[in-house]
């Protein structure tokens, strides 16, 4: 578990991670809601996680600091992907955006991590 969910409920919190799934499937591109949905169920100062790749990156070092995490493009070479892993444990994506492509892999992973169903 990581410092800023310290004082969450589990259940508050897997209510948060699910309602963040549900906003990231459907943006498209930067979004300032979802980007406050991101502060708020991780108790972080709002950033632009959404429209920016260091942004997001820097939240996945922040919330998952032992992972590795991959950004790269599908077979195509067209849309982007990412993935983060530890050991056999691995979650890919690919997204419209970069952005988006690290957040949702790495909402993924936080919640294989605090076992939200």
């Amino acid at each position: 578990m990581t410092a800023v969910q310290r004082n969450q409920s589990q259940t508050d919190y897997c209510t948060g991670l699910a309602r963040l799934v549900d906003a990231l499937e459907l943006a498209s591109g930067a979004d300032a809601q979802v980007d406050a949905l991101i502060a708020e169920v991780f108790r972080l100062a709002p950033a632009e996680f959404t429209s920016s790749a260091e942004a997001s990156r820097h939240l996945s070092a922040q919330l998952l600091p032992h992972w590795q995490l991959r950004v790269g493009y599908d077979v195509c070479g067209i849309l982007p992907s990412a993935t983060v892993s530890l050991g056999g444990k691995r979650r890919s994506v690919v997204p419209p955006t970069v952005p988006l492509a690290v957040l949702r892999a790495l909402i993924s992973a936080v919640i294989d991590q605090r076992s939200c169903d």
